[in-house]
């Protein structure tokens, strides 16, 4: 009996560590599962940041041209303003010099022909002030596009239009000048 006894004991010992080797296995096959699981989830979480990254990059890029075709825009903009302003410039020395060689002829022609010259001086005069206006705005409008390339070219148009004002005022003296003398009898 007692050889049953221990056989007894030794039978369920030997169930109790299969049963155990059995849990032991269940537990390594959930615990593989569960890593496999992890490491799925660990891709996913991977991948879709690397998506995302991915997006981001082309966000970024497409952000990247968008500001540079604006300051492509800009620059476009700006070089056409300057044009604009020189060309104005050039006009205003044509007139300025259309003025004195109305001047000229004025002069030679007499008295009334420096009225009729003064009557046209003026409307010229007027016309230039307003194309001078003109320009001011258009460079104050250019200026306040913040760019730096434009100061410089401001100051060379006023230093232009200064020098203009100048050649105007001198003829307008002479004009005058012109005139006193016509008026004094000889």
């Amino acid at each position: 009996m007692a050889s049953d006894d221990g056989n007894r004991a030794l039978a369920a010992a030997f169930s109790e560590i299969r049963q155990l080797q059995e849990t032991i296995q269940a537990l390594r096959h959930e615990l593989e599962a569960e890593r496999y699981s992890r490491q799925d989830a660990v891709r996913e979480a991977q991948l879709a940041s690397r998506d995302e990254i991915d997006n981001l990059k082309k966000t970024a890029e497409a952000l990247r041209d968008t500001l540079d075709a604006l300051r492509a825009e800009k620059d476009e903009a700006v070089q056409e303003a300057v044009a604009r302003g020189a060309n104005e410039c050039r006009q205003l020395r044509e007139t300025a010099q259309e003025l004195r060689d109305q001047l000229e002829a004025a002069h030679a022609e007499g008295d009334a022909e420096v009225q009729r010259t003064r009557a046209t001086y003026e409307e010229e005069l007027r016309q230039l002030r307003e194309t001078v206006l003109q320009a001011r705005e258009q460079l104050d409008a250019v200026r306040q596009d913040g760019s730096d390339r434009l100061d410089l070219k401001e100051r060379h148009h006023r230093a232009e239009i200064r020098q203009l004002h100048e050649t105007i005022q001198t003829l307008r003296d002479k004009l005058d000048a012109m005139s006193k003398d016509a008026d004094v009898p000889t």
